[in-house]
């Protein structure tokens, strides 16, 4: 066939089968969708202001871009204020060794976008307080408070938030042996939380050595200390080692209601189990 032939027959196959409407695929925006938003500690002041950057994500109920086109510096420490160096918390006074859910919202009505802290920290932002006629949100990250009120430093990369000060979230020293018994942790619904054990013992004698095991809250894991996460010489011995501390870390998926189980081995001493967060990958950030 002629070459003039070949694309003349070719015009004929475009006009006859014509495109129209929209194409869906990798380039329509998703519920998942996400870009920038970064938060930090604000270097001017960093125990009470956060900076947000320029960024997009899809709202909550996968209706809207969210798009923040200019950095903001919202205070955790006073009340919300639309614009940078304003306040950002959504109501009450901010609380000391909490935990803050970072959302941006959105005006419907002029398109105005912002910032606000809650304790809530659940994609549906459903116990927050959303300022007057913002009705579009997007959970996009969070922070904690240290003792003294002041926001904890940090860094985020993605979706995971690593905690740059530390302190155990449960500290419990009435333990029962092997016995699973709940803890909730300061993290958001379903993440992922990266946390310290530790397991100590003061007096008493002998040794039973040290054990601590970790579940998400519902799962059906038999307590029992030679398969536990953190395991010294666990083998239920009165002739084990005596030691006073053993640390490790662990990585455990939080339910729901922000909760897991752990369980330790109790020795005839006091034994104290404790469980502190040093950071987590924030999988509800993909408003799943």
């Amino acid at each position: 066939m002629a070459l003039s032939k070949i694309q003349a027959e070719s015009m004929n196959l475009a006009d006859t089968f014509a495109f129209s409407g929209t194409v869906s695929g990798a380039g329509n925006p998703t519920r998942a969708t996400i870009s920038g938003l970064t938060i930090s500690n604000d270097g001017t002041d960093a125990e009470h202001d956060l900076g947000i950057a320029v960024g997009f994500a899809r709202d909550y109920a996968d209706a809207v871009h969210l798009t923040l086109s200019g950095a903001l510096i919202k205070r955790i420490d006073a009340s919300w204020a639309v614009g940078t160096n304003y306040g950002g918390l959504d109501t009450g006074t901010v609380s000391a060794n909490t935990l803050y859910g970072v959302y941006l919202i959105r005006r419907s009505d002029t398109g105005v976008v912002d910032v606000l802290f809650s304790l809530d920290t659940t994609i549906a932002l459903s116990t927050g307080t959303k300022p007057t006629s913002y009705d579009q949100w997007r959970l996009i990250g969070l922070c904690w408070t240290n003792a003294s009120n002041n926001i904890s430093p940090m860094l985020q990369s993605g979706d995971i938030f690593q905690k740059l000060d530390f302190v155990f979230d449960v500290v419990d020293s009435s333990i029962s042996n092997l016995t699973w018994e709940d803890a909730t942790l300061r993290c958001p619904p379903f993440c992922e939380a990266m946390v310290n054990l530790e397991h100590a013992q003061s007096g008493g004698s002998g040794g039973y050595g040290h054990s601590m095991d970790l579940q998400t809250k519902g799962g059906t894991k038999t307590a029992s200390e030679t398969s536990s996460m953190l395991n010294v010489n666990g083998g239920g011995s009165s002739s084990g080692i005596l030691i006073d501390l053993v640390n490790g870390t662990a990585r455990i998926m939080v339910n729901a209601d922000k909760k897991i189980q752990y369980n330790a081995r109790e020795h005839n001493g006091t034994t104290t189990a404790s469980i502190g967060i040093t950071s987590v990958n924030m999988i509800t950030r993909s408003n799943i």
